[in-house]
């Protein structure tokens, strides 16, 4: 049996794998929608912060029976607008970078597929073409257009209200919340190592059944021929449910670290937060 990668197709996915610079350079139109992304998660961030921090401040003044000035709650309608304009805006410029990535990397690949030519394209580089269009564009482009940005909004998010928090409530909670924020991605981290040899495994199995089904179908006419059409078909039964039994151990381990990331988070940090809140009161 080939091993993935050996192929003319194989090939090009190894090399975007390892990262090379034809491979940065062949992603590189897809960055700047990333950082779009990245800073209006940031945006939200900060203006949902301060928005919490307006509120709290009208329910306090509302609570004793302080006044409070016309400009504090027209400022916080401000910002709650602002996170409502920045939460519609990711989601216009999520949606158009897939689309816009999804389209450009299939026609590059077909490109591709055309200048190696059909004497380099076989009957299971064919299937391996399909899934790459398909399948694999698609989590390419989920993964990198939909994925990533979101990522690096949310590892900033924690420190961009924290600095809020350091600015305008207390330093000194901020600082006691920062020394606890790195205890959350390494416990999570620790928990993802469980899951990667299954998600390869996963991966494997897929590109191999795609590879099988469509060299099935392409060769169905000969097969029935020479009689093993069932011989190939409870192949292809075999593999289906090895497929399957992989997706399933994929998404038990899945839902081990969600368990594990709403946990930590939950358990933890808010608790940190509470504690924090209660012994030291904000100023």
């Amino acid at each position: 049996m080939r091993r993935r990668g050996r192929g003319p197709l194989g090939g090009e996915a190894a090399t975007a794998r390892g990262r090379s610079p034809e491979a940065r350079a062949f992603f590189a139109p897809g960055n700047p929608a990333i950082a779009r992304q990245a800073l209006l998660i940031s945006i939200r961030a900060c203006a949902a912060a301060l928005a919490l921090i307006g509120i709290a401040d009208v329910l306090a003044a509302h609570l004793v029976g302080a006044r409070l000035h016309e400009s504090s709650i027209i400022l916080t309608a401000v910002w709650i607008l602002v996170v409502c304009l920045a939460r519609l805006a990711l989601g216009r410029e999520t949606d158009a970078s897939r689309s816009r990535e999804a389209r450009r990397i299939r026609r590059a690949l077909l490109e591709h597929a055309f200048r190696l030519g059909p004497a380099r394209i076989g009957a299971e580089e064919t299937g391996r073409l399909i899934s790459l269009l398909t399948d694999s564009v698609e989590r390419v482009v989920e993964y990198r257009q939909a994925y990533i940005g979101e990522l690096i909004g949310a590892v900033a998010t924690p420190f961009l209200v924290l600095v809020v928090i350091g600015a305008l409530i207390d330093p000194v909670a901020a600082l006691v919340l920062v020394a606890c924020i790195p205890f959350v991605p390494l416990s999570i981290a620790l928990f993802q190592r469980f899951v990667r040899d299954d998600s390869s495994a996963s991966r494997e199995m897929r590109a191999r059944l795609s590879a099988q089904f469509l060299e099935a179908i392409q060769g169905l006419s000969t097969l029935v021929g020479i009689g093993a059409a069932d011989r190939v078909g409870e192949r292809l039964a075999r593999t289906g449910e090895d497929n399957r039994l992989a997706v399933m151990r994929v998404l038990a381990r899945n839902q081990l670290i969600l368990f594990v990331m709403e946990g930590v988070f939950s358990l933890f940090l808010v608790t940190a937060a509470i504690v924090v809140s209660w012994i030291r009161p904000p100023r």
